[in-house]
């Protein structure tokens, strides 16, 4: 199995929410602590998108989601809440 390197104060983190909307409070605070524990935080552009029950629409999540992949100054990934929005865009 290949484990990769922890992250280090400075590492940039993106947060994006691939499935239903979520709780921008919650994240926020979230965010805070990553903050404090030295992380830089890239978030999503549909982060706190509203559309039906989902956090933008289908297209929309998925770039957020590609765009956090792709970019190569990205350490990290947090998905701020998965279900089954996340089955629509795979």
């Amino acid at each position: 199995m290949i484990f990769p390197p922890s992250l280090a104060a400075g590492a940039r983190i993106a947060i994006v929410a691939p499935a239903s909307q979520v709780n921008e409070e919650s994240i926020e605070n979230g965010i805070e602590v990553l903050c404090r524990w030295g992380f830089q935080v890239d978030r999503g552009s549909w982060l706190y998108a509203q559309y039906g029950q989902f956090a933008g629409k289908d297209e929309a999540r998925l770039a957020d989601l590609q765009r956090a992949i792709d970019d190569p100054k990205i350490e990290a990934v947090i998905i701020a809440r998965g279900g089954y929005g996340s089955t629509r865009i795979i």
